[in-house]
């Protein structure tokens, strides 16, 4: 059996901190660059500026959309791939690191230790 997610659950883990991290700010970042965007155009009273502002916030809104659906990816991608190849041995190392990376689950995989029951 190969063990390659056991043996780089680290990197999966870190991965999964940058991409807490990431939707964490993604939703902070919307809701101030928006509030900026909608003040200037307010104080600027000009129509086609508040129209900017609109599709600029829709636009932001739509990726901050995709980025929270981007766990669900993720989780098909790995599932396939688990049905896929019987020989990849621990894939839900690579998951669970990924997705949970303060899950003690995460934490046994990159120490190598068993699961707690």
């Amino acid at each position: 059996m190969i063990d390659f997610c056991g043996t780089t659950a680290r990197f999966w883990q870190l991965a999964g901190y940058v991409l807490y991290i990431i939707k964490v700010l993604i939703p902070l970042l919307i809701i101030i660059l928006g509030a900026i965007d909608f003040a200037k155009a307010l104080t600027s009273n000009k129509d086609d500026e508040i129209n900017n502002a609109t599709k600029k916030l829709i636009v932001r809104m739509v990726i901050g959309i995709v980025i929270f659906f981007i766990p669900l990816l993720i989780s098909t991608i790995f599932g396939l791939i688990k049905n896929a190849n019987p020989y990849l041995d621990k894939v839900d190392a690579c998951q669970t690191c990924l997705l949970k990376p303060f899950n003690s689950a995460c934490n046994a995989y990159k120490n190598n230790k068993p699961l707690p029951s």
